[in-house]
């Protein structure tokens, strides 16, 4: 699995910065997004 900061990293090297915070603050919500789900009892 690829490192999130390495990931991020990337991210941030390829797309123009404003895109590039709103794709951080995108993944960062989905994180905690899914662990929230993960939490739930299934």
């Amino acid at each position: 699995m690829v490192s999130t900061r390495k990931w991020k990293q990337k991210m941030l090297d390829e797309v123009p910065l404003s895109r590039g915070i709103m794709m951080l603050c995108a993944v960062d919500t989905g994180e905690r997004i899914n662990a929230e789900i993960l939490k739930l009892p299934k």
